[in-house]
């Protein structure tokens, strides 16, 4: 606790100094957390580096990455110092109003004009008595016992091309988990940004905010994938987003917002799924022949060598016997995952309308609890053709009775 005070204190003190040495200079927190989601998924602290990067050469912004995991006992002495906030985190309507003395703080900031900045869960929040305080602040919400999500791939359009926060921004087809049917204000002004295409309706699922107090807020429920960090239009949207709310410029052509030199690590998204359990990308996906698919492979396999070194620290002897169902005697000698490196990727699957391929690949033979079942350890890749990406790996145990 000592060394988290005294991080904060300097911390605390570096704005300060900042904000006193250059007046003109506006000072912006990126609030992350611990990952609460399967790897490759909410990468709050990975997304709020790359944020961090399409911001760095704003010459009137500051930004800090602030670990805000609770209790966060620093936060409203760092509230207090700075001018806008952007939440990626954890159901951001609670982790706002939890607290008094950060409710305080946070509400302090709106009061003084401070932009307040949501993406994904930072956005939301389960509990219905977090709303009204959460459109107070940002406008927009995905909370309550009501709120709706889905995780599908969806054609995605930009819902006012005059407002500074989407100049650059083009529209995409995004794989994502999308929160909609959203709640807004009734107060203020809200513009949508951009709209997806969900069960028939064309759902807003960004927007921007002038609140009543005069300041700005912004509100993006995408990037639940950290892929999704890759596209230019989903960084620069978060980007410019920020500095609309920030009162900050933006280029007429929008902001370059690159990737560094070195591409920050984007984990591919990683699930266990039990013994002989449904796999929807190779269970419910159309059947391919290999020939149709033999094009994608080569590509592929060259990206798989780049995941596997992360994917195999993943996969442990203890997670595949926790797989198991039906061999857990047998499976208890279980003590080495061989090597994946030269794992023979077989496309057996495809999904035109998210435009992704699914591959097999046989990673181990196990031991069985019949002469007449063989057991399997499986992984099934899914491969997006247009990034040259596999964007999600499952693991699993497969068996077969042998005739």
């Amino acid at each position: 606790m000592r060394a988290s005070r005294l991080t904060a204190a300097l911390v605390f003190a570096s704005l300060s100094a900042a904000a006193a040495g250059a007046a003109e200079t506006k000072t912006l927190l990126l609030l992350a957390q611990k990952r609460d989601h399967p790897p490759g998924c909410h990468e709050y602290l990975a997304g709020a580096r790359v944020l961090e990067d399409c911001l760095r050469d704003v010459p009137e912004l500051r930004t800090r990455i602030v670990m805000a995991d609770e209790p966060w006992p620093d936060g409203p002495e760092l509230l207090a110092a700075a001018d806008g906030v952007v939440l990626y985190l954890g159901e951001g309507g609670r982790f706002m109003q939890q607290r008094p003395e950060r409710w305080q703080a946070f509400r302090a900031l709106a009061a003084r004009g401070g932009a307040i900045c949501g993406l994904h869960w930072g956005i939301g929040a389960k509990d219905d008595k977090y709303v009204a305080g959460h459109l107070e602040m940002m406008g927009g919400m995905h909370g309550g016992s009501d709120r709706k999500y889905t995780v599908t791939a969806a054609e995605v359009h930009v819902a006012d091309r005059d407002h500074p926060a989407a100049r650059g921004v083009a529209g995409l087809r995004l794989d994502d988990e999308y929160y909609y049917r959203l709640k807004f204000a009734q107060q203020g002004r809200v513009v949508p940004l951009l709209k997806a295409d969900l069960d028939g309706q064309a759902e807003t699922i960004a927007w921007a905010f002038e609140r009543p107090d005069g300041g700005r807020s912004f509100g993006f429920g995408g990037m639940h994938y950290h892929k999704n960090w890759r596209d230019p239009s989903c960084r620069r949207l978060a980007a410019q987003g920020v500095l609309w709310a920030m009162k900050l410029p933006i280029p007429a052509g929008g902001l370059p917002c690159k990737l560094p030199d070195e591409d920050p690590e984007f984990p591919v998204a990683i699930c266990f799924v039990p013994e002989m359990q449904r796999v929807v990308e190779a269970d419910n996906w159309p059947r391919a022949e290999d020939d149709a698919l033999a094009a994608h492979t080569a590509a592929a396999r060259a990206d798989w060598q780049k995941r596997r070194p992360w994917i195999e620290m993943q996969v442990s002897p203890a997670t595949v016997r926790a797989l198991s169902r039906w061999a857990k005697p047998q499976m208890a000698g279980y003590e080495r995952v061989p090597d994946l490196q030269d794992l023979e990727l077989r496309p057996i699957a495809a999904d035109a309308k998210r435009g992704q391929v699914c591959f097999e690949a046989t990673a181990d033979t196990l031991p069985s609890h019949s002469p007449i079942v063989q057991r399997w350890l499986k992984l099934y890749l899914v491969y997006e053709p247009q990034s040259k990406t596999i964007v999600r790996a499952t693991v699993t145990i497969r068996g077969e009775a042998q005739e």
